[in-house]
C-alpha cells in the first residue's frame, strides 16, 4: 500500500498493480489498493516454479534447470477465474484485467465471461508466436457468432453471480452449499 500511495502522489497517469498467486486473502488485497487509488487491477502472475518447459514441437528449452520459471500453462486458468471472482466482487467499478494461461480462445471468453474488463496474452506468445492473436480474435468472432453475439458487453460478466457464489438459489441450483473460503490471518493494519 506504502508504494501504491507513494507513485500515486507522484503522476497522473492510470496505476495499475499485478496480483501474485500469494496475494491472500485476494480480496481483501484488491479492496486496499483500491482504497490507495489503484486505476485497475490483473491477475495472476504465473506460479514461481523451479524447473522447465519443453516446446515439443519447436525442441526449444523455456527457463533454466534449476532455476524460477515464470510460464503460466492452461491449468492457471481455472485458478485466475476463481480469484479474480473474488476480485471482481470487492473491487466492482474498478477494472480489472484477466491474465494467466490464455492460450486459446476459450480462455479469453471465459475472463470475459466472469466480467474481466481485457484479457492479456503472455506465456502463449512465447509457444505459438504473434499468430496467437489472430487464433484468438479468430476464435472469439466464431463463438460471438455462434451464440448471437454482436459485442463484447453483450456477454462480459455474464457468469460473474455464479461464479462468484453470489446467487441466492446457488444451493437449490447445484445441490449443495459452498462455504465461505478461508479468510487468512489478518496483519494489524488490516480491518
Amino acid at each position: 500500500k506504502k508504494v501504491i500511495r507513494r507513485v500515486m502522489d507522484v503522476t497522473k497517469v492510470p496505476v495499475g498493480a499485478k496480483l501474485g498467486i500469494f496475494h491472500n486473502p485476494v480480496d481483501m488485497i484488491a479492496k486496499g489498493w483500491k482504497k490507495e487509488g489503484l486505476s485497475f487491477i490483473s491477475g495472476h502472475n504465473a506460479l514461481p516454479a523451479t524447473g522447465i518447459f519443453i516446446d515439443v514441437q519447436a525442441e526449444e528449452v523455456f527457463g533454466t534447470p534449476g532455476q524460477t520459471c515464470f510460464i503460466a500453462g492452461p491449468t492457471m486458468v481455472p485458478l485466475s477465474l476463481s480469484r479474480l471472482a473474488e476480485v471482481l466482487k470487492a473491487v466492482e467499478d474498478t477494472p480489472v484485467i484477466g491474465v494467466g494461461g490464455v492460450y486459446k480462445a476459450s480462455d479469453v471468453i471465459q475472463y470475459l465471461l466472469l466480467g474481466c474488463t481485457a484479457v492479456q496474452v503472455c506465456s502463449g506468445i512465447y509457444f505459438k508466436g504473434h499468430r496467437i492473436f489472430k487464433e484468438l480474435l479468430e476464435g472469439l468472432e466464431d463463438w460471438m457468432k455462434r451464440h448471437g453475439y454482436t459485442r463484447i458487453d453483450q456477454f462480459r460478466g455474464k457468469l460473474f453471480e455464479d461464479a462468484s457464489c453470489v446467487k441466492g438459489d446457488w444451493e437449490e441450483k447445484y445441490g449443495y452449499k459452498l462455504e465461505p473460503s478461508e479468510r487468512g490471518m489478518l496483519l494489524p493494519d488490516q480491518n
